[in-house]
């Protein structure tokens, strides 16, 4: 696995270096206007995906914890019931449940919203290269 991920690392670098030369060899505008552009936005994906995988942790904390919850009150039913505290569980389930839907709710319009800015971002930067690469052919 290690000497796969080693190869296929070194062929993304060969690509990369590979195709950045032959851009600048081919038009070092369209190379520089390129380099300027695509970066950025590929490092600020990277950063708002791992935000999102924060984010999708805080989700499964949320359920592993109303899971546990459950887990425990059902385990101690007869307990709940000789201290007549149902209603009492029941509210605090329903409390933690409410919780953990808005915070799955609140990552799943952040992610839709992401996942959409991002595509709306690559397509931009990809017609500013393309449109100035065509103003340099014409």
């Amino acid at each position: 696995a290690v000497t796969n991920n080693v190869t296929s690392s070194l062929r993304a670098v060969g690509m990369v270096l590979g195709g950045t030369a032959m851009l600048v060899y081919t038009s070092p505008h369209l190379a520089l206007l390129s380099l300027l552009v695509l970066p950025p936005g590929a490092v600020i994906a990277v950063y708002l995906g791992r935000f999102m995988k924060l984010k999708q942790g805080e989700v499964q904390d949320a359920l592993g914890e109303a899971a546990q919850k459950a887990e425990e009150v059902l385990g101690g039913m007869r307990t709940v019931r000789q201290f007549v505290r149902e209603e009492h569980e029941v509210a605090a389930f329903q409390s933690m449940t409410d919780q953990t839907r808005q915070i799955a709710t609140s990552v799943g319009i952040a992610n839709a919203l992401l996942g959409s800015a991002i595509h709306v971002s690559a397509n931009v930067a990809l017609a500013v290269v393309l449109g100035y690469g065509g103003t340099l052919v014409l």
